[in-house]
C-alpha cells in the first residue's frame, strides 16, 4: 500500500535573503531525497513557483510505499523541521493525501 504526501514549503513573507531561501530548499531536497530508501520513497515531482512571482514557494509529491507508520518516517520529519527551525521559518506542509482514483 502506498500513500501519497505533499512536502511545500515558501517564504511569501520574505523573512529569507535569495541565497538563504536557494539554501532552504536545497537542504529540503538532500533530506527528502536521502530520507528513505528508493524502495520506501519516490519523488513523483519537485517544483518551483514562477521566478517572476513575488511569491516563493517549493513543493514535492512524494509517494511512500508501507511506509507512512514506519520509525523512519518519523525520522524524516523530525529531520525536516529541524531544517526548518535552522531557517527560522514558522511552518512547513507534510500534506497526506487522501488518493482516490476515479
Amino acid at each position: 500500500m502506498s500513500t501519497s504526501v505533499f512536502v511545500s514549503i515558501g517564504n511569501s513573507d520574505d523573512a529569507l535573503t535569495q541565497l538563504r531561501w536557494s539554501q532552504y530548499v536545497v537542504e529540503v531536497d538532500n533530506a527528502l531525497r536521502k530520507g528513505l530508501a528508493d524502495d520506501e520513497l519516490h519523488i513523483h515531482g519537485f517544483w518551483l513557483s514562477e521566478s517572476s512571482s513575488q511569491y516563493q514557494n517549493a513543493g514535492w509529491a512524494l509517494e511512500l510505499k508501507n511506509a507512512i507508520d514506519h520509525p523512519i518516517t518519523g525520522e524524516l520529519m523530525d529531520r525536516l523541521s529541524a531544517i526548518r527551525r535552522e531557517f527560522n521559518q514558522t511552518s512547513l506542509v507534510w500534506a497526506v493525501a487522501d488518493t482516490e482514483f476515479i
